[in-house]
């Protein structure tokens, strides 16, 4: 499996579209790196599994069991 990813694969990978992929790098709410020397954007693949996994929230069973 790649490590790096497109903003074509990222956006399919979040089965979002290209369009909102970029509103997040513009307003920087999903972690990217930019190639030296361009304007291309790549994504890590562990990193953005990392986002996703950040994102996570309980389900009602979940925080009761955690309330006792």
């Amino acid at each position: 499996m790649r490590r790096w990813l497109s903003v074509t694969e990222c956006a399919d990978y979040l089965g979002i579209s290209e369009h909102t992929l970029y509103h997040y790098v513009c307003r920087r709410r999903i972690p990217f790196n930019k190639v030296p020397h361009s304007n291309l954007v790549r994504f890590n693949r562990d990193r953005v599994d990392h986002w996703l996994e950040s994102g996570t929230v309980e389900t009602i069973d979940e925080a009761l069991k955690g309330g006792n």
